[in-house]
């Protein structure tokens, strides 16, 4: 890795995955308590002091996780070798 220059789809990918990563942190997966059960209610803009419903940090992590590793398969995918 003497030259580690990032190529033009390198990145792309980076901000990509950089953009898609803000947005999943601004609008978390939630969910709110029913009768008997939670609910969940899918994704919304979370505000800080009047929150919709609690943030559910296992489906967050979990995509946090898929973006990860989707985005650093990509940027390996697209390394330009030199022989």
């Amino acid at each position: 890795m003497k030259n580690s220059k990032l190529n033009k789809k390198q990145k792309i990918v980076l901000w990509i995955g950089g953009v898609i990563l803000i947005f999943s942190t601004l609008f978390p997966p939630f969910y709110k308590w029913g009768r008997y059960r939670s609910l969940s209610y899918g994704c919304e803009f979370h505000e800080l002091f009047n929150p919709a419903g609690k943030i559910n940090f296992n489906v967050l992590f979990l995509e946090w996780f898929i973006i990860a590793v989707i985005t650093v398969g990509l940027f390996i995918a697209f390394e330009t070798r030199k022989k």
